[in-house]
């Protein structure tokens, strides 16, 4: 198994998200997969809706806008996100499952991305260590 790049992000929240394994054989970049798990991050709980504009994600993200800008309009001429008047929307239900903070209590024991038996990864979006591989 053939490991990419290893890349590491202090996020300011203490809430976790779930996301199936289906995005590792997703035909898109380790770059993007990795964008995308970062925007779910920043999505309001229980959603696959962020807030944030562009340059505000930037920020947040500690990205440059313009790599920020580059990802969204990628990931939006793929199908995986959706941009309106109301934010930023993930798509894919699929990949980037929408849960209630109670059904994550009963999963998350301080892991802090773990592959699970099911195929769901869980991510503590306080600090976010990807290993994406082949």
């Amino acid at each position: 198994m053939e490991k990419f790049n290893r890349c590491s992000y202090q996020l300011d929240t203490e809430h976790y998200v779930l996301i199936t394994n289906k995005l590792y054989d997703e035909p898109i970049s380790k770059e993007l997969k990795g964008f995308l798990i970062l925007l779910k991050c920043k999505c309001l709980n229980g959603t696959n809706t962020t807030l944030y504009s562009q340059n505000r994600l930037a920020e947040e993200l500690g990205l440059a806008k313009g790599t920020v800008s580059k990802y969204i309009n990628e990931a939006e001429e793929k199908g995986y996100v959706k941009r309106n008047k109301k934010g930023i929307h993930l798509l894919r239900e699929d990949i980037f499952l929408k849960t209630s903070e109670s059904q994550l209590a009963i999963i998350k024991n301080g892991v802090l991305f773990t592959p699970l038996i099911c195929g769901i990864c869980l991510v503590r979006k306080k600090e976010l260590h990807l290993e994406i591989w082949k």
